[in-house]
């Protein structure tokens, strides 16, 4: 959040604010000089990237009260003369970037004498906070009176969004990543908060809290509450996983949040490499801690768990399966082949890594072992055909061989007859 930096003296005085021959401001680490020569007011940026520009609204003398720094741009607000005997003043903010050029600029008139006695950027919002008077001329104290006061939004190009009237007198404001604050009286309490789309938001405000939220919470309000018995102000943001009891003027809510988990689901089983993610949380794995997105690809049975604020626990269990190829459980194979797998591996009891060549008769049996218990088991048999001859063959072959010569000699004899 960008923090304001304006002249408390403007609301303390109620009179604009005419920039003496030098005055500086700062804003997020930088100092602008406010220099007044004549109609125009020479802004000169110290420091880092500096500049110089000599600025004027269509010829009118401006009265510069603060800035506001927003992305490398500088938000000036206050007042421009406009000439007419009646209405002396309009409010006026400008934008520079940070090469001191011009990005916007604007005046606005509500029929009084106008300043805009503040600005703050709140979620790419551009906020003003403008004071109007009429019957006269504060300048000259000319019997000056209050009117009410005018807050004004404008998107990040600078095109206005909406406005907002109080009829009370805004003594000071501040913000926060989501409200705009106003304050009526100087020590007391914030009176009404804004947020982006001018909704106001007031002490003792009932609201809508559901009961589970996923990967983050924010809730706007003004002054205090209390979340889990610990002081909170002005709204709070929780991106961490718990049990959650907000109490709010007598009210109390009672909410979850859970963390973001990605890339691993609970009792899922998966053959490939996975990547848990965890938004937030105290995280272990089996027990250990672990680091939100380190790659697993060892096979076993894993426990996930997620601890949180107020007691909070979630626990995903998920299976990596070995990958093993080149065997079928319950197989009968009669040529040599090869097995690769991953995890720890064990044939016959014996420890082998992959890949492993199976050329030899037997029956075996491959255990796969992983994390947490995991065992994968695969029984095949090898065989090899047998090419020599027994001794059953041979007596058949002789057989058949005596036969054979005894046909060819019958043959011959009879021919001789």
């Amino acid at each position: 959040m960008k923090k304001i930096i304006f002249l408390f003296c403007l609301f303390l005085l109620g009179t604009p604010m005419n920039v003496s021959a030098s005055d500086m401001l700062e804003c997020d680490g930088y100092t602008f000089e406010i220099f007044k020569d004549g109609a125009s007011a020479v802004i000169t940026k110290r420091g880092e990237n500096p500049f110089m520009k000599v600025y004027t609204y269509e010829g009118h003398s401006v009265g510069i009260a603060g800035v506001t720094c927003y992305n490398d741009t500088y938000t000036f607000f206050g007042y421009a003369t406009t000439g007419d005997s009646i209405n002396f003043y309009d409010g006026i903010v400008f934008v520079l970037n940070q090469d001191g050029e011009v990005l916007f600029e604007e005046t606005e008139d509500y029929g009084g004498n106008e300043e805009i006695t503040g600005a703050v950027w709140i979620d790419q919002v551009l906020f003003t906070i403008m004071r109007t008077d009429t019957l006269g001329d504060r300048w000259n104290d000319i019997d000056p009176e209050f009117d009410f006061f005018v807050v004004s939004t404008y998107d990040s190009n600078y095109n206005s969004i909406n406005h907002y009237q109080t009829d009370n007198y805004v003594k000071k404001y501040d913000s926060t990543n989501e409200l705009l604050l106003l304050y009526y009286t100087h020590l007391g309490p914030v009176n009404v908060g804004l947020d982006t789309q001018l909704r106001e938001y007031r002490d003792g405000d009932i609201f809508e809290i559901e009961t589970i939220y996923h990967g983050e919470y924010k809730l706007p309000f003004i002054n205090e509450g209390e979340l889990n018995g610990q002081l909170v102000e002005n709204g709070f943001y929780i991106d961490y996983p718990g049990n959650y009891v907000f109490e709010y003027f007598e009210q109390k809510y009672e909410f979850v949040v859970h963390p973001l988990v990605e890339g691993v689901g609970h009792m899922e089983t998966y053959n490939h490499e996975v990547i848990p993610t965890v938004s937030s949380g105290n995280v272990t794995l089996n027990g250990e801690l672990f680091i939100s997105g380190t790659p697993l690809s060892i096979p076993g049975n894993y426990t996930l768990v997620v601890d949180g604020v107020n007691g909070y626990e979630q626990t995903f269990q998920f299976t990596i399966i070995p990958t093993v190829e080149g065997v079928i459980n319950g197989h009968a194979y009669q040529e040599p082949f090869v097995i690769t797998f991953q995890g720890e591996g064990y044939l016959n009891n014996a420890l082998v890594t992959s890949p492993v060549q199976i050329k030899e008769d037997g029956d075996y049996v491959l255990r796969v072992n992983g994390v947490g218990g995991l065992s994968d088991v695969y029984e095949f048999t090898f065989l090899e055909p047998d090419t020599g001859l027994s001794v059953q063959d041979v007596i058949q072959k002789i057989d058949v061989f005596i036969l054979v010569i005894a046909i060819i000699v019958g043959v011959i004899l009879i021919k001789k007859k």
